[in-house]
């Protein structure tokens, strides 16, 4: 296919599009039939983009950086690893009925097609428009989540901010990588009174959430920046104050207006409580299942209560170890029972391949150290809740931030006199290992660089 005949539009327009679809749509309802089964919308939609897409993410993704083809192949492996565990071990029996080991597949299944779907989407996208694809898409996310906040709210019984995208407990991770977006487009005077207003509402939301988890992740993300501020300039700029207090206004105004809200304050949860104790018994049941997990669906198959194969979801599932949830609202806890210490350290290897690309983001974008600090951020999270193998709206937008911004080095350059946002490459060190300094072009009038520092053109800025 020659690049000519790459249809841009699909990766650009696509991405805002299938963020609304997710907002809107009862995406695990079922495909078939009016309850949900096996195959739901969710996974349709998954699978049908990431096979549309190939043919013309081909050409892409071989450019993709070596770090995401790290993070990548490390992803791919947990998931190989955690359906080998349902294939070997014994049958899965829950509330006395014997479910198929499909249901306890379908969740890694589902965490692979996330993952490809977002992959083709930024590959089939030109990096002429990736960056108004990531700050349209944020855009989408967050007008979508207050269009249906009113409705969600009415149908759980809750003011807590929470959207069609994900829960109240949730939702916060998907904001806050939009509010990173916003504040990269701002420091690069990228639509920069429209980002600033995106970045209000998209904190706000994660306020109104009430979720512990968002609270975490925020303070989180504001240390980071922070820190990285003050090893950089020994100091906080002025500008950074207004952005402090605002924050600490809208924190005061969503306590006062949304009392429910205030339980960001208690971390005691019985039923969690109840959880964690139960999954550790089942966990140091042998060294064998200490090493290797229980097996993946053997404590938590909760695909089974959202596919409707069991009638009714539960507050709590009794077992032979205690009471459980439905699922066990810890990635890390997941990885650790049902996957053992192996897959858990997997799971961490991962992570750490994502939380290390802050140092090269931190030397050469500021835009690109801001929003790999939110994604860095929300790692506490899989302590809270399930994600990457739940969640999987939330898990989409994940992925593509990480992706455009980690794989394909998409910032947000400044933008002053020309009517679009610059997309040169970065000044690269010479074949010889000197760098600029060494490059005997440096100071001539062919020199590829000479006079793109003062003209605001490069995409890399320094923090």
């Amino acid at each position: 296919m020659r690049k000519s005949d790459k249809p841009w539009w699909l990766g650009w327009l696509g991405m805002p599009l299938l963020i609304a679809v997710q907002h809107f749509a009862d995406m695990r309802h079922g495909l078939f039939f009016e309850r949900t089964d096996l195959i739901s919308i969710d996974l349709a939609l998954y699978t049908t983009t990431a096979l549309v897409l190939l043919p013309y993410a081909i050409g892409s993704l071989k450019t993709i950086s070596k770090p995401m083809k790290t993070i990548i192949w490390v992803f791919l492996v947990f998931i190989g690893y955690g359906l080998i565990s349902v294939v070997v071990e014994k049958k899965i029996m829950l509330l006395g009925v014997t479910i198929p080991k499909i249901y306890a597949a379908m969740p890694l299944i589902m965490a692979t097609l996330v993952m490809l779907a977002t992959l083709n989407i930024v590959a089939t996208t030109p990096a002429a428009f990736r960056i108004r694809q990531m700050w349209w898409s944020a855009v989408v996310l967050v007008i979508s989540s207050y269009l249906m906040w009113p409705v969600r709210a009415q149908e759980v019984g809750s003011p807590r901010f929470t959207s069609g995208f994900g829960g109240a407990a949730v939702i916060y991770m998907a904001l806050l990588l939009a509010a990173a977006i916003f504040l990269a487009s701002i420091v690069t005077n990228y639509h920069r009174q429209w980002s600033i207003f995106g970045l209000v509402l998209a904190v706000f939301g994660i306020i109104a959430s009430g979720s512990r988890g968002g609270m975490v992740a925020l303070t989180g993300y504001l240390v980071i920046l922070v820190v990285g501020q003050l090893r950089k300039n020994h100091q906080l700029p002025r500008r950074f104050w207004p952005t402090i207090v605002g924050a600490g206004v809208i924190f005061t105004a969503v306590m006062m207006l949304v009392p429910e809200v205030r339980r960001v304050f208690s971390f005691s949860d019985r039923l969690r409580t109840n959880n964690l104790a139960s999954s550790l018994t089942a966990w140091q049941e042998s060294w064998q299942v200490m090493f290797f997990g229980r097996g993946v669906g053997q404590f938590w198959t909760w695909y089974a209560f959202e596919a409707s194969y069991l009638p009714t979801l539960p507050r709590q599932v009794p077992n032979k170890w205690g009471m459980a949830l439905p699922h066990s609202h810890s990635t890390l806890l997941f990885a650790l029972v049902e996957m053992g210490i192996f897959g858990l350290l997997i799971l961490l290897a991962l992570l750490w391949l994502v939380a290390k690309n802050l140092s090269w983001a931190y030397r050469e974008s500021k835009a690109a150290f801001v929003i790999i600090a939110a994604i860095v951020a929300t790692i506490p999270g899989l302590l809270f809740d399930t994600y990457l193998v739940k969640n999987f709206p939330i898990a989409f937008w994940w992925w593509f931030v990480l992706i455009s911004v980690v794989g394909y080095r998409t910032w947000f350059p400044a933008r002053k006199t020309s009517p679009g946002p610059s997309f040169e490459p970065s000044p690269q060190p010479s074949p010889t290992g000197g760098g600029r300094k060494d490059d005997p072009t440096v100071g001539r009038k062919d020199d590829p660089h000479r006079g793109r520092e003062k003209k605001g053109i490069p995409l890399f800025q320094s923090f």
